[in-house]
């Protein structure tokens, strides 16, 4: 397991960052190795207030597919948009192969201003 033990770490740095967005999450660990199920303890030693805020903090234990973690929204999204891009460019390459374009056709060029 990596773990954020100082307040010079980057990986804290990158965590304590402020959020776009009022709810979210921040990955704060990597667990390299499997879990054997059961329950587990976490303990906090830096107390950050969020009372004032009215805030709550909560630990997350989570996986991560290839295809995201949380919300499958960005991936299915970008997945979709390649999609799309990609029938497009095969219409172009099929329109340019079956109705190909005329090249060198001088009746469009325009010398002395006639």
């Amino acid at each position: 397991i990596r773990i954020v033990d100082s307040f010079e770490n980057p990986l804290l740095k990158v965590w304590m960052r402020v959020a776009a967005l009022p709810n979210f999450l921040k990955l704060y660990a990597i667990i390299d190795e499997d879990l054997p199920a059961g329950m587990y303890k976490m303990e906090v030693e830096n107390h950050y207030p969020v009372r004032d805020y009215d805030a709550t903090k909560h630990f997350k234990l989570s996986t991560v597919t290839w295809i995201g973690g949380r919300n499958f929204f960005v991936g299915f999204a970008l997945v979709s948009l390649g999609l799309i891009l990609f029938l497009f460019a095969a219409f172009i390459i099929l329109k340019s192969i079956f109705w190909p374009r005329k090249l060198g056709n001088i009746a469009y060029l325009d010398w002395d201003g006639q």
